[in-house]
This record gives C-alpha cells, structure tokens and sequence, in this order.
C-alpha cells in the first residue's frame, strides 16, 4: 500500500473514531458544547515520520447529532470502534479511540475538543512501525461550488 493511501487511511479512520467518540459522550453539558458540522484538521508527522516519508495532509470530517461521514473507513476495512470519551476540568471533550485494520494496521487517536478547536496526536502502526502526528482543527463552512 502507498503512503499516500495510508496516510488516507490514518486521517479518514482517525476523523471518524473522532466523531464516534463525540456522538458516544452521555447527553450533558459537555455533549451540549460539540459543534457540528464539517470540520477540518491538519495533521502533521513529526521528524521520525517525515523521514519514513509520512506527508502532513488536510482531512475533513463532517460530524452531524445522528452520524458522522467518512466514507473511506469501511471501504478500508476498520471495525467497530468503542471510543474512550471524557471531560477535562477545562470543559473540554477529551477522546481515546482505538482502531484496527486487518490490512492497514492500528490507528491510536487521542485528543481534546471545544466548540471551536480540535487538538491531539495520532499514533499509526503499520508494518511493524509506529508513525506519531498532531492534529489540529476548527469548523468549516465549505464553499459552495457553481453551477
């Protein structure tokens, strides 16, 4: 598989996990705060995987009350996924999420959430070798094209 593939693999799966951990958190004040809509995060490999050829790439991510849109997550073969969601003392959403491939290995996200920011690291194992990223995210109104 390319590395252009994986790391689409690695932003598509992490974005939706993301969102499952937002739609999983119990309805309170922290759920009431999520923003929904699409999202857009810029990740980031840090020099070990920049070396490894690991490109930083822009993923989108639409997160609505009844689901999410990742299309790319089943058509590469990623599972159930069981978030670890919480609140920090700040009031942020704070997320874990595990996710496994039987052909594009294992994704670890985890991160913190406002209703204006998104923030974490990514961890890819794949191969026997663990690429690290950042994230980092805000709301996006996507421009609406002409016909």
């Amino acid at each position: 598989m390319s590395g252009t593939t994986r790391r689409a693999v690695a932003a598509k799966a992490g974005l939706w996990l993301l969102a499952v951990a937002v739609l999983a958190t119990a309805p309170g004040a922290a759920a009431q705060s999520i923003t929904y809509g699409t999202w857009k995060l810029e990740v980031v490999p840090d020099a070990a995987a920049k070396a490894a050829a690991r490109d930083p790439f822009t993923e989108y991510v639409l997160i609505e009350e009844d689901g999410i849109t990742a299309h790319e997550m089943c058509r590469l073969g990623f599972g159930t996924i069981v978030p670890t969601t919480g609140v920090d003392s700040a009031g942020l959403i704070t997320f874990t999420v595990n996710l496994t491939s039987r052909h594009n290995g294992s994704c670890k996200w985890t991160g913190k959430m406002s209703t204006t920011t998104m923030t974490g690291t990514l961890q890819w194992t794949i191969d026997g070798k663990t690429h690290n990223y950042t994230f980092t995210g805000k709301p996006f109104t996507p421009v609406e094209a002409e016909s």
